[in-house]
């Protein structure tokens, strides 16, 4: 059996993972940190997944959904401008700085109660996405630390590393396939359904920006929510993490390849609206 790189979770006998949720749920009055944790654990499973990759500026001005593979990097570092005058020196997904994930899903669930607050996110084209996925994971020359947990799920279907790319690429849609097939809603966020990893429709957003008019649509959602101190951060395209990797050129989604895509993430395509 494939270890798809899920939650830790989902691996654990049935009976620990209620015998903690009961422990939490015995202990939350008599601890803070066990009273979140039963808090947490009785959350709409698909929100909780929302809000595990929700930013909310301090002053709850602001609530993001980062989506995978879609400007997140740029556009935390531009939070992280707002709230502290500067960009993030380091991994900004790792700084701890933001008020970001689980453990801050009171701040964002009432950033996204509140009308005052301007709720986005971005998608993208799912074939280019899930191109940049694999590319970043599997092609680049440094290996990506957080593909390390895939890489023996894809040599044991076939990957060959340094391999003729287009093939690899077969080799990563069957895992990905497998990847949603197990477990949709807890598959790595880099290929999880761009519908599932913003809410699955249960929250309400201002704007949901694509990628393909990113600098336009950022400008045009920092200037609602009236910060031209933002707008003006985005208008001048600042881009983090962005690759670059000849290799990918080499890689055309064959017609083959881009039908699959389109079968697998087919509410993603109905949802935002690609062709």
């Amino acid at each position: 059996m494939f270890d798809l790189g899920f939650v830790p979770s989902m691996n654990i006998p049935c009976t620990v993972i209620q015998k903690k949720k009961l422990r939490s749920a015995l202990l939350s009055p008599f601890s803070r940190s066990h009273r979140n944790r039963h808090e947490i654990n009785n959350l709409d499973p698909e929100l909780a997944v929302a809000y595990a990759h929700g930013v909310t500026t301090p002053d709850g001005r602001l609530f993001y959904l980062k989506n995978a593979k879609c400007g997140c990097t740029t556009i935390s570092q531009i939070l992280h401008t707002y709230v502290f005058g500067a960009p993030f020196q380091g991994n900004i997904h790792e700084s701890g700085t933001l008020p970001l994930g689980l453990r801050h899903f009171r701040l964002h669930r009432a950033a996204i109660a509140n009308p005052e607050a301007v709720k986005f996110s971005f998608v993208r084209h799912p074939v280019n996405r899930l191109r940049s996925a694999f590319c970043n994971f599997f092609v680049d020359d440094e290996r990506n630390p957080q593909a390390l947990r895939h890489w023996d799920n894809m040599l044991a279907l076939g990957f060959k590393p340094g391999g003729e790319i287009n093939y690899n690429f077969d080799v990563f849609l069957d895992y990905v396939a497998l990847s949603l097939e197990k477990a949709r809603l807890l598959c790595d966020e880099h290929w999880r359904p761009q519908f599932i990893s913003l809410g699955s429709g249960k929250i309400v957003y201002d704007k949901i920006g694509r990628f393909e008019n990113f600098s336009a649509d950022l400008s045009e959602i920092f200037s609602n929510a009236g910060l031209p101190f933002l707008v003006a951060l985005a208008e001048r395209k600042m881009i983090f993490n962005q690759s670059s990797n000849g290799k990918r050129d080499d890689l055309i989604v064959s017609r083959t390849q881009a039908t699959k895509i389109r079968s697998l993430y087919a509410m993603d395509f109905e949802a935002y609206g690609y062709q």
